[in-house]
């Protein structure tokens, strides 16, 4: 098992603008609305679909490996079954039919890093990273992230726990690697979206210089 990684403590001055929100569907209606937004790791588009709804944004981008149909079983029953079966890819353009067909929804199925790749600077309001929840691998994402919000942007970090306590995967290094993020980029936390389990979120803004 991976062992836990400590995380370095913010200084208040990247805390005093934070507000504690009961849930993360508070934390959506607290983002402005009609701006262009990213997902990064959308499984099978729930959280998507509320992104939709309650922050109507101009447009929307969906980035995933899209790999979940090569797993037998999901959440207890048969993948093909969950995915009518689809593909992973296949479910979730699917789902989300209309907005693609309106032009307002773009779906890149690639590993996060690659895809974000293909963005350009400066042209994202918000981002939300949902993926491999790796300490590697979420300051990765965060390297190249930075460079795509805008600079009046806002970065959404999910799972903000130090450990999967229901999945059973081990430690998470989101924690560590957004306090690092924030310490040498000079992003303060905005929100602080609570989860009955303490899977949170936390929204990071980069401080005016």
């Amino acid at each position: 098992m991976t062992a836990f990684r400590g995380c370095p403590k913010l200084p208040e001055r990247l805390l005093q603008n934070a507000r504690v929100l009961p849930d993360r569907e508070a934390m959506l209606g607290s983002l402005p609305k009609g701006k262009i937004f990213a997902e990064i790791g959308v499984l099978l588009g729930d959280f998507s679909e509320k992104i939709l709804r309650i922050c109507k944004p101009h447009h929307f981008v969906g980035i995933d490996v899209f790999h979940i149909h090569e797993l037998p079983m999901l959440w207890g029953k048969p993948t093909e079954e969950v995915l009518s079966n689809r593909t992973h890819g296949a479910f979730y353009r699917d789902r989300f039919a209309d907005f693609i067909g309106q032009g307002r929804m773009t779906v890149l199925e690639e590993d996060s890093v690659t895809a974000m790749g293909r963005l350009p600077d400066d042209s994202l309001d918000i981002v939300y990273v949902d993926a491999d929840h790796s300490y590697d691998a979420v300051c990765r994402d965060l390297s190249i992230v930075k460079y795509k919000v805008r600079d009046d942007g806002l970065i959404i970090m999910n799972d903000y726990t130090m450990s999967d306590v229901l999945g059973g995967l081990g430690p998470y290094g989101v924690i560590q690697a957004t306090h690092e993020f924030m310490l040498a980029e000079g992003w303060e936390m905005i929100f602080l979206a609570l989860q009955e389990y303490m899977y949170c979120d936390v929204v990071l803004r980069k401080i005016a210089a």
